[in-house]
């Protein structure tokens, strides 16, 4: 939840949710529900339910930095190995699953 206040007055100006609901279409998991992050026309693999975990294009590396996957819809992949996003979609969601079996089994 994003809120914007009034910076002399404190009142609440408006409000929104960024944290959006998107669909993954992975090689592993089939079509999967995802975490992700709309700002503005721009939906980002970035999961704020979830620690604000990010899923990184590294483009086929095994490391760096890499880049955000981010693009103007909130589908992610073709459930081929061809699609970069097929792989961000596998990762992020894989992500989120982990995080799940953590919290859930051990309350951390």
């Amino acid at each position: 939840l994003h809120v914007v206040t009034d910076a002399a007055t404190g009142k609440k100006l408006y409000e929104y949710q960024g944290v959006k609901n998107g669909i993954g279409n992975t090689q592993y998991s089939g079509q999967v529900t995802l975490t992700t992050t709309q700002s503005g026309s721009t939906f980002t693999l970035n999961d704020g339910a979830r620690g604000n975990h990010k899923t990184y294009n590294l483009n086929h590396g095994s490391s760096g930095t890499g880049t955000l996957y981010s693009q103007t819809n909130d589908t992610w992949g073709n459930g081929t190995n061809s699609n970069a996003a097929t792989a961000g979609a596998d990762a992020h969601y894989g992500a989120a699953v982990t995080w799940d079996f953590y919290k859930n089994t051990f309350g951390r």
